[in-house]
């Protein structure tokens, strides 16, 4: 598999049978521009995701992912994303963010805590370990598609 998706809180999601979906969209002129802003903005991340898989390391994959994620990843305690599920998020095999961890944890980046845990000794070499995956800034939900305009009144 080339691509999967990982959960790591609840989700809702939402299923529409086809010709009701094409109803709708036919309708509401402003819906199928959100519904287009929607398809450009997940062409976007799908080309930020190949272009961090193809010029970043899985240690920097790795790296900015424990830093996007510090609260649910890093506990003495359960953590929300435990070790187990690192791979997955990451983009790289168990094996080597197990072989990642060992060497971080050797340089004083981080420290495993029991099974699942893991506890940040080192913010700053771990963010310079996280620096080439920031290069490559993600695409903002929010700024609509190429081909709409934010201000445009859609008349009804």
């Amino acid at each position: 598999m080339t691509i999967g998706v990982d959960a790591v809180t609840d989700v809702v999601l939402l299923v529409w049978w086809r010709p009701e979906f094409r109803d709708i969209a036919y309708s509401d002129f402003a819906m199928t521009l959100d519904l287009l802003d929607r398809a450009i903005y997940s062409l976007q991340a799908l080309n930020h995701l190949i272009k961090v898989r193809a010029f970043t390391t899985a240690r920097s994959r790795l790296a900015a992912l424990l830093m996007q994620y510090e609260p649910f990843c890093f506990s003495k305690s359960a953590p929300l994303a435990p070790r187990g599920q690192l791979s997955a998020l990451a983009g790289v095999t168990p094996r080597m963010v197990t072989a990642i961890l060992r060497e971080w944890e050797a340089d004083g980046i981080v420290q495993r805590v029991g099974r699942q845990g893991l506890e940040l000794v080192d913010r700053s070499a771990l963010e310079a370990e996280a620096a080439p995956f920031l290069a490559f800034p993600a695409p903002d939900a929010r700024i609509p598609g190429a081909w709409t305009i934010p201000t445009l009144e859609v008349a009804r």
